[in-house]
């Protein structure tokens, strides 16, 4: 084979990124520096650097950067000043992948139903909605609070966040996460992501005090902005838009001052027993969301359809 059919094939699947000095290769979602990539191809080149005919491709896409961004399709993306916190103006490629569901009209008010009787609170329950909405209606905005759920085992909060997960797609969250994950020096984990579960508040199998766990939530419930330091790159300044849960079954699990306005707290006061005798009405529901996507597109339309009265503006509830 010609070495130009391979440098046109190879410049469909490999992106070079300025502030990286690398290349991006779709196919694998990974970096690829310089000589790895010459070492690949270099049967094809009969032993000479192949970036070089690479680079001089006029099909190979240049970038300075890239960013995950929901609110801009996949691809390049010319930004403007202050389009995207930390980003400056430039031209950048989308790694964002949507979710490849959809919204259908159809009856899923089951699921409502459920956590409206597990919260037992209709202003809460409202609330409730309006937050799990915002990530359909206003893709990639920050609320600046998180959701904090405290109830018995056995509610379905797991179900609930796997439900919001496939509906806007996997790679765009993370669930069961855990402290160290989420506040590693080297963790570029909340990259990209709209939605963050953290599972019984824990930090590396320990529970934490509480107030050091609240002081440690706070940059990432608040800033618009991290800096993170991926192993052996340069430091980069990301977007944070992710919103976040909280689940516990613990009745204290963090400490909050009386003014703080960084988590809106829903204490479920079911007992185990209540719970499991309540989910065999629901049971067969659940079951079907498991199995068929049409549940879900139906439970995503009527998210998006919620009245965002009190997410819009972004103001904070009355914290409890």
């Amino acid at each position: 084979r010609y070495v130009s059919e391979v440098v046109n094939e190879m410049s469909d699947n490999y992106i070079y990124v300025r502030h990286h000095k690398e290349f991006y290769e779709l196919s694998s979602n990974t970096w690829v520096d310089k000589e790895g990539l010459n070492d690949d191809w270099y049967h094809q080149n009969k032993g000479k650097p192949i970036v070089k005919d690479l680079l001089c491709n006029p099909n190979l896409i240049k970038v300075h950067q890239t960013v995950i961004h929901p609110k801009y399709p996949p691809g390049v993306i010319n930004i403007g000043p202050n389009d995207i916190p930390g980003k400056d103006k430039g031209r950048y490629y989308n790694l964002y992948q949507p979710s490849h569901f959809i919204a259908i009209e159809g009856d899923c008010s089951p699921f409502f139903e459920y956590w409206k009787w597990a919260i037992d609170d209709d202003f809460i329950a409202d609330i409730f909605f309006q937050y799990s909405a915002l990530f359909f209606q206003y893709p990639g905005m920050k609320a600046s609070w998180w959701t904090l759920i405290s109830s018995a085992p056995g509610l379905g909060k797991d179900l609930f966040s796997e439900i919001l997960s496939s509906a806007l797609g996997h790679s765009n969250c993370v669930l069961n996460c855990t402290f160290d994950k989420l506040t590693n020096d080297h963790s570029t984990l909340i990259e990209g992501k709209q939605l963050i579960v953290i599972n019984e508040l824990m930090l590396s199998g320990q529970r934490i005090e509480g107030k050091v766990l609240t002081n440690k939530l706070k940059p990432y419930v608040t800033n618009q902005t991290a800096v993170v330091n991926p192993k052996f790159k340069k430091e980069i300044i990301i977007p944070v838009y992710m919103n976040g849960y909280l689940y516990t079954n613990d009745h204290k699990p963090v400490h909050l001052d009386k003014e703080d306005r960084r988590l809106f707290v829903i204490k479920c006061k079911w007992s185990k027993d209540e719970i499991a005798k309540k989910l065999k009405d629901y049971l067969p529901f659940f079951k079907e969301i498991q199995v068929s996507s049409l549940m879900l597109w139906k439970i995503i339309l009527f998210l998006m359809l919620v009245f965002l009265k009190v997410m819009l503006p972004l103001q904070k509830p009355e914290m409890s």
